[in-house]
């Protein structure tokens, strides 16, 4: 969850009538960590997920990213991994999605960075959230240089509440985000 709002969120002009443009998760990344009460922090990757950036009217685009939570990656820790997709946390059998629609956004979010906000979809639960996009330094974020995009959750917010003397409640996300080339090439000749 973690990377994976780095967001596409993407290219500097989306022409209104393209189609949208998907995320390249081959060369993208998500990650989510967990601060432990005994100050370790558990990270996570998401090895499987997907979306696009969606043209809303000449001058917003909006950002849609699935995450499969069945795909987490402990990097061989079995007892953190259990954990993670059991009922107590996400939920895996009954939620192996979670999903983050953001609100319209600008290009000029992509260059200048700021806050993103949106709705995510977590165990059966709608939260409006706010996630931070980083600065880009590239002329065409999301193509030239990867979209990063971090925030934190309450994991009491959707239902996450066992173990809160050992498990602190914020769990942090980061998303690093690129486009498929070819969709923006496409895209880009209309």
């Amino acid at each position: 969850m973690s990377r994976f709002l780095g967001l596409a969120l993407c290219l500097c002009c989306i022409d209104a009538n393209a189609a949208a443009q998907p995320i390249d998760a081959s060369r993208s990344s998500a990650e989510i960590g967990v601060r432990l009460r005994w100050i370790k922090t558990v990270n996570c990757a998401v090895r499987q997920f997907e979306g696009e950036v969606l043209p809303v009217d000449d001058s917003q685009q909006r950002v849609s990213i699935r995450f499969d939570v069945r795909s987490l990656d402990f990097e061989g820790n079995a007892s953190f991994a259990s954990h993670a997709r059991s009922e107590e946390f996400f939920d895996v059998e009954r939620y192996p999605w979670v999903v983050f629609e953001s609100v319209p956004f600008t290009p000029a979010l992509l260059y200048a960075g700021g806050d993103l906000r949106g709705d995510l979809f977590l165990r059966g639960v709608f939260r409006p959230v706010t996630f931070t996009v980083h600065p880009t330094r590239c002329g065409r974020p999301g193509l030239d240089c990867a979209i990063e995009v971090s925030g934190k959750v309450s994991r009491t917010a959707f239902g996450m509440t066992t173990r809160r003397f050992t498990v602190k409640d914020k769990v942090r996300i980061n998303f690093s985000m690129l486009l498929e080339q070819s969709a923006a090439a496409e895209s880009a000749g209309k």
